[in-house]
């Protein structure tokens, strides 16, 4: 008997070894595709700002030459001067004043144009300062933001002056400008150019480009420098990790590498054949795979022609996997040792286990020490008559967090939940968490009104809380107060019906199961006032499409719908919101409206707000039901109603002369 023990004992040894080493063995390989995943999303999240700023820069060029220019020349076209040499032309003159910080230097070759298309291509180039400004302080990585026009001049921000840099005829058949000419980019789109050193110093960098166009006619090219920098920051994890462009140069590392005289490829780096980096690019994308001895991560971008190569050798995850099957294997090795003993410690850990009264991941109470808790609660509230509520609070969509950012994050976004509960409650009360991500609280001498304030409170501190990675999550709260003498069984029953109500109520709000309501509004409509009409047909028009389509996406945000069909509508949403702008500010030119310029750069912050709002939502970090706040708050309370009546009676005048000239000409 005790033989056949002793084998048994080796077998389950052997067994656990095993098991240990290939738990700790595909454990590491979700690491090392979770840190792949997660450096995506961040790389990726650096991007898309990029991206969407360079093509509001080229829809704003492309719309600029549409516009009345008659009056509209920018301030700074008075200060460009004749170089000494009388060869070109620069904007030095701002050099040491205030307005360096604000634009940049716009230097050319030839004679300073007096007008036509030359003169209004330089003028847009001035007029694209407050954006590069604008861009440039939220995005000090970013080393030259610079509009290139065809007719020889480039405007380059921050401002430098002539003798460092200036305009050359050379600076066309540089990648940035020549990829993006009308031979080479037929299509009008962005381009970013491989990485490349920079000739002013800093360093490795890659260039966004986007041509503009007057209609069919090129104009020139806005590009965006960035230094490499910029990511090797974000390939700060345990992994090797390389960001190359489609020529397979690197672009960053967070390996030591020489980028002083030459762009080193990655089959340098990586000390590998040309073969092996062919094989790790036709690797899948977004999974562990072995290639040439390394496991590989690779992943790729949409919006730039790159690939993340994350990299780790096959014998490190075996090395680490066997140091971590070690304590098992030594645990197993004392088995035979001291047999006895360590049945003891086994069974004496499972009756510690069994009992215990915490929860490991949050470091809340568990559901066996709310039962007993309970229990003695409902005693006292039925001897003294005592007021007793529970809440339960459930995160809402938590399995996409899980889904797409893996469990690692999930778990931090239980364990912020559960501390920013616990800081919202009052020393009497009982946190505990049920499992998953449901938590219960108990709340002594406390009626349902009370309870339900407790709950808006934590709901409102919930989807106040942002995560880094997972971004903003909210919660649903069910809420009910014990009766006389009611079980337990029954109390929670209510509370788990009040809990389905807000959950089938739209999510993130809290439901009592007394007054079977929410606390937050419903959904409320906005109907068009003949109030806001300002005489003008079309601009009334666009206003009532505007406020149709803000109180589709409120209604949607209440309902479960697909992303891709909110989406849809935040896009059409920016979409009129820009259309109608344009329009707007080519009628109050017509009109002599005084205050068009200050009334076109509303129009720039609200569609610069707009673009933030859809990225905020695209990362998860606000609700849809936030672009009807937006429409409700900034265009129609604090633009229509406050700025656009101002050029009301403009219109009205307009019309009026228009009558009285048709009635004479009667």
């Amino acid at each position: 008997m005790k033989k056949s023990r002793k084998i048994i004992s080796i077998v389950i040894g052997i067994i656990a070894c095993i098991l240990m080493f290939l738990a700790s063995y595909y454990y590491f390989i979700r690491d090392f595709e979770d840190t792949g995943n997660s450096l995506q999303t961040k790389i990726n999240d650096q991007i898309r700002p990029s991206r969407n700023f360079q093509d509001a820069l080229t829809i704003y060029g492309n719309n600029y030459f549409k516009r009345d220019s008659n009056g509209d020349e920018s301030e700074l076209l008075s200060l460009l001067e004749s170089s000494a040499d009388m060869a070109g032309y620069n904007l030095d003159a701002i050099g040491g004043s205030a307005l360096e910080k604000s634009a940049g230097n716009l230097t050319g070759l030839g004679s300073l144009p007096a007008s036509g298309a030359a003169r209004e291509n330089l003028n847009l180039a001035l007029s694209y300062n407050d954006f590069f400004a604008f861009f440039y302080e939220r995005f000090p990585d970013s080393a030259w933001i610079y509009y290139t026009g065809e007719n020889q001049f480039v405007n380059m921000y921050p401002w430098v002056s002539s003798n460092e840099f200036s305009y050359t005829e050379n600076l066309k058949n540089f990648a940035f400008y020549s990829q993006a000419n009308p031979a080479n980019d037929p299509l009008r789109q962005a381009i970013w150019t491989p990485v490349y050193l920079d000739q002013a110093g800093k360093g490795p960098m890659v260039t966004l480009s986007s041509p503009v166009y007057d209609q069919d006619t090129f104009m020139g090219v806005i590009s965006i420098d960035l230094t490499t920098d910029w990511f090797s920051k974000m390939l700060d994890c345990s992994y090797e990790g390389y960001l190359i462009d489609d020529g397979n140069y690197v672009i960053s590392t967070n390996q030591k590498a020489d980028f002083v005289e030459t762009v080193p490829q990655l089959s340098d780096l990586m000390k590998i054949s040309d073969s092996g980096v062919t094989e790790i690019k036709q690797a899948d994308n977004n999974v562990a795979r072995i290639v040439k001895g390394h496991f590989i991560y690779k992943a790729v971008f949409d919006e730039a022609p790159w690939s993340l190569i994350i990299v780790e050798p096959v014998y490190l995850v075996i090395a680490k996997s066997l140091l971590a099957t070690l304590p098992v294997f030594l645990i197993c090795a004392l088995l035979f040792v001291s047999y006895r003993e360590i049945e003891n410690r086994r069974k004496t850990e499972i009756e510690i286990r069994n009992i215990s009264l915490t929860d490991p991941l949050t470091g809340l109470n568990n559901r066996r020490f709310l039962d007993a808790m309970m229990e003695k609660e409902m005693e006292r509230a039925d001897r003294y008559q005592l007021h007793l509520s529970i809440i339960i609070s459930d995160l809402d969509h938590f399995k996409r967090v899980n889904d797409t950012w893996g469990h690692p994050i999930g778990d931090e976004v239980l364990i912020r939940t559960a501390q920013t509960i616990k800081r919202n409650l009052r020393k009497a009360d009982l946190l505990v968490r049920l499992g998953g991500e449901e938590f219960m609280i108990l709340l002594p001498e406390t009626d349902v009104n009370g309870a339900c304030e407790a709950a808006e409170k934590i709901r409102v501190a919930i989807e106040e809380t942002v995560h880094p990675v997972a971004g903003q999550c909210t919660a649903s709260f069910g809420v009910a107060e014990r009766k006389m003498l009611e079980s337990m069984n029954s109390l929670y029953k209510r509370v788990d019906e009040a809990l389905y109500l807000a959950k089938e109520g739209g999510r993130n709000c809290v439901v009592s199961y007394e007054e079977k309501k929410k606390l937050p509004l419903a959904f409320v409509r906005v109907e068009w006032s003949h109030a806001w009409e300002s005489g003008d047909d079309v601009i009334d028009n666009q206003h009532r499409q505007l406020l149709e389509i803000a109180n589709r996406i409120n209604y949607m945000s209440l309902g479960d719908v697909d992303y891709d069909q909110v989406e849809e509508q935040v896009n059409n949403l920016i979409e009129h919101i820009v259309d109608h702008f344009d329009y707007e500010e080519q009628l109050q030119k017509q009109v002599g409206f005084p205050d068009c310029k200050s009334h076109a750069k509303i129009h720039k912050e609200l569609v610069v707000k707009a673009l933030e709002l859809k990225r905020s939502y695209q990362k998860g970090r606000l609700k849809s039901s936030e672009f009807f706040a937006f429409m409700l708050d900034d265009v129609i309370n604090g633009h229509i109603i406050k700025d656009d009546v101002k050029f009301f009676p403009y219109l009205q005048d307009d019309r009026s002369s228009r009558e009285a000239l048709d009635g004479n000409e009667d």
